[in-house]
């Protein structure tokens, strides 16, 4: 937590990344909620400093491997991405709104995105995850860069209405 940049209120959750870590996906953290019916909405702020690159992941634990929900990229140049497929590009060292809603087991979710001065949030429907996907175990934030980077989140939400995270 720190009080150096917020989108509401006076703290944020920053990621702060460096060469060398022994997982790319370091540094990260997750929740783990256990929501096994109708539709859940996950909703964060997102700051990316140049050079950021960003993941975000929900999953159901599995055997072999888990079971992928929602997932969204955003690479250092600030493409945001889910699969193979571009959505948009995120602007750096502003405060954008990222929202997700998926309905468990529909094997689609769907994302809004609020960028700064916009009128309205760009919103993309029926983005494919895999019909499996119908209780999320785990909700993930990673850091992906390979050098000296940060990101800030603030506002993050979860559940069957956007529950506030502890």
């Amino acid at each position: 937590m720190t009080d150096e940049n917020a989108a509401a209120g006076s703290r944020s959750l920053k990621f702060t990344d460096a060469p060398g870590q022994e997982q790319p996906f370091n540094p990260h953290a997750f929740h783990q909620p256990n929501y096994s019916q109708g539709t859940v909405i996950g909703c964060f702020d997102l700051w990316m400093g140049p050079g950021a690159s960003f993941y975000h992941e929900w999953r159901k634990n599995a055997q072999p491997r888990y079971i992928v929900g929602p997932s969204i990229t955003i690479d250092p140049q600030g493409k945001l991405r889910t699969g193979n497929r571009d959505l948009a590009a995120i602007p750096r060292e502003q405060w954008v709104t990222i929202e997700i809603r998926c309905a468990l087991g529909s094997g689609t979710w769907s994302l809004s995105l609020t960028a700064p001065r916009a009128a309205e949030p760009v919103v993309f429907d029926e983005l494919p995850c895999d019909a499996a996907f119908d209780a999320p175990n785990w909700y993930g934030f990673c850091s992906m860069a390979n050098e000296d980077t940060v990101f800030y989140l603030d506002n993050v939400e979860a559940g069957p209405s956007g529950e506030q995270l502890p």
